[in-house]
């Protein structure tokens, strides 16, 4: 059994932000009042406040040229700022790449250096104390039979290459993690019908469950949040006065100044999502803006700008409130969502829960949005969106470990309980059962027309049960081996499924979606013979017992016709002797039979330990 790490640290790379969660998986975590456990957060950035513990997925050059976070207003007017690279590998740009492995670098190495729980030996990237795990969008690409995806995997090792570690534990799609932080925390039966709708900066991702259900797994529309701060920027470009200014005035400053890389508006967008974040998470009633040039573009161009255009101020005393922010500002955001969930709501999505995941969860109008559209569904949202995926992440790896113990225990115990003479034993029986369903009848109605006088001889009934013994394998191969592989498909399928049931309740909170694969091939029993010599000494031994008794006994006379009351007599002990007999599975059958069921047992727990309850990469 490989040795386990013991923590997992968690990775939420976000479009707009990135979070990170851990887990001890040696630990045992007590419940919280609400009955779920707690997920610690690690800092990314230095401190332990809650603003530390995420940072946005931005960098920027520092003044030593090295890539670096952009943590403040200034960052964002740096000539070299990065931002939104995160995309499916082969639809990244090469300097989107390069951003993009620059700033899983840092991320890791701010973990470390910012947690003292975590080891890690640079020289030795083995000798760590944790494992790492990560999430993807839930709408990347599709998955094979085989739970097989060439674009995570594409990802997977996208960020092998950019980090000091070779190994990721596994890659889970966000919306996956979401679910299981939900039905983790609120004790949810995860057999209802759920919809995740996980609102994130760039795009907004539906993912409906249960997954088996008209394959709407998952849907997305590219109306992420960072609608919101654009809308505001618009909205200011069109009202406001000091805005008017800046936006003739300061591109001619950076072009008579050779600065013409500086992103200033960018840098303004980003002023208005934090202040629009700061409205949203107070519940403020105004989301006031007032920025001065000299946070944009910084001191000594605003000195120019100051002194030659008298331009201090982007936005000064720019105050919003809640109903103006709402209609008209977000009128054509909120219109072009409500059409997303419409859609969505048409295409058949019915649940019975959705769960709002996603920084722009907090927006309270998003709820009431999806409650109009749905509704009578009862809409849960997160009380820390920002974490949700993290901490999802976090919790599926604690559950997954304990998981895949249980279920090495398990493959032990089922060797110990399966042996091969079990086996060929309990398939012997069924194989007897199967021929009996098919040959027996048709015995049994040879002896009744014995008794009832069709024929009266025993050589006559011996003939009749040669030829149906010479032709029911031929006349019935192909239900006979339906027969058994039914069976011993139900019986296997109730043992080890019953045992899989019980370790995913435990560590999953609900049934497996893997269900037993008879891996039959090869297996044919039309090559089984009914033997003609064990009827014929059942007749013999019936009809000396019967017929041949007393002092001269004689030899048995199979010409001489019966009486009724002599055929009735014989028929009722051929009949038990019939119904009693069994045969042993020839050598080939035998090992090609315990060779199938050992590769189906095999087959399904190795498919159970590939997918979990989800796919994992």
């Amino acid at each position: 059994m490989k040795e386990e790490k013991q923590y997992c640290v968690c990775i939420d790379f976000g479009h707009g932000e990135t979070t990170a969660s851990y887990i001890d998986l040696t630990a045992v975590y007590p419940e919280n009042k609400e009955g779920a456990s707690d997920v610690p957060k690690l800092n990314i950035l230095k401190g332990s406040t809650d603003e530390a513990r995420k940072v946005e997925t931005v960098i920027c050059r520092g003044e030593d040229g090295q890539w670096k976070f952009a943590t403040d207003q200034e960052d964002f007017a740096r000539p070299d700022l990065a931002m939104q690279f995160k995309a499916q590998v082969n639809n990244m740009q090469e300097d989107d790449k390069e951003h993009y492995k620059a700033f899983i670098n840092l991320v890791f190495k701010a973990i470390i250096a910012n947690n003292g729980i975590l080891h890690f030996d640079e020289n030795n990237p083995q000798a760590r104390n944790f494992d790492l795990c990560i999430a993807c969008p839930s709408a990347w690409g599709e998955d094979d039979k085989n739970g097989h995806n060439s674009v995570i995997e594409d990802y997977k090792n996208f960020f092998l290459e950019a980090l000091p570690i070779n190994e990721i534990k596994f890659v889970i799609r966000e919306s996956d993690a979401a679910f299981f932080k939900f039905i983790h925390l609120t004790k949810q039966n995860p057999n209802l019908k759920i919809l995740v709708i996980d609102l994130g900066s760039s795009t907004i991702d539906f993912t409906y469950y249960p997954h088996n259900e008209n394959n709407k797994y998952p849907q997305g529309a590219a109306n992420g949040a960072s609608r919101v701060e654009r809308a505001i920027q618009d909205w200011c470009t069109e009202t406001q006065d000091t805005y008017k200014k800046a936006k003739s005035v300061i591109p001619a400053v950076l072009e008579e100044t050779d600065n013409k890389k500086i992103n200033w508006e960018m840098s303004v967008r980003h002023y208005i999502k934090e202040q629009k974040e700061v409205f949203y998470t107070k519940s403020q009633n105004k989301m006031g803006l007032n920025l001065q040039t000299s946070r944009v573009v910084g001191d000594i161009l605003t000195d120019k700008i100051e002194t030659k255009y008298d331009c201090l101020d982007i936005l000064y005393h720019c105050n919003i409130n809640k109903d103006f922010l709402d209609d008209p500002i977000l009128t054509d955001y909120r219109s072009d969502l409500k059409d997303d969930l419409k859609r969505l709501h048409d295409s058949g999505v019915a649940p019975e829960m959705i769960l709002l995941t996603g920084g722009a969860s907090r927006m309270p109008w998003i709820k009431d949005l999806v409650e109009d559209v749905f509704q009578g569904t009862e809409v849960f949202c997160d009380n820390n969106p920002s974490y949700v995926v993290s901490d999802g992440i976090a919790l599926y790896a604690y559950a997954d470990s304990k998981f895949r113990r249980m279920l090495e225990e398990m493959e032990a115990a089922i060797k110990n309980e399966f042996t091969d003479d079990i086996l060929v034993e309990f398939i012997e029986g069924i194989v007897n059962d199967a021929f009996k369903e098919v040959q027996l009848p048709p015995i049994l109605k040879i002896c009744d027309d014995f008794i009832e006088g069709k024929f009266t001889t025993l050589r006559a009934l011996l003939s009749k049960v040669e030829q149906h013994n010479n032709s029911v394998i031929g006349a019935n191969a192909t239900e006979i081996n339906m027969q058994v592989s039914k069976k011993v498909h139900a019986k296997l399928d109730n043992m080890i499924s019953g045992k899989i049931n019980r370790i995913f309740q435990e560590c999953f909170h609900t049934k497996s979606s893997v269900s037993f694969q008879l891996n039959w091939n090869g297996v044919d029993f039309s090559s089984i013979f009914i033997d003609n010599d064990f009827d014929a000494t059942i007749i013999d031994d019936i009809g000396n017992y019967l017929f041949c008794q007393g002092i001269f006994s004689g030899t048995l006379n199979y010409d001489k016709e019966r009486d009724w009351s002599e055929r009735k007599q014989f028929g009722e002990h051929f009949r038990e002797c019939q119904e009693g007999a069994t045969f042993s599975l020839p050598e080939s059958i035998r090992l090609s039979t315990l060779a199938a069921c050992n590769r189906s047992i095999n087959q399904t727990l190795n498919t159970v330990k590939t997918k979990g309850l989800f796919w994992i990469y």
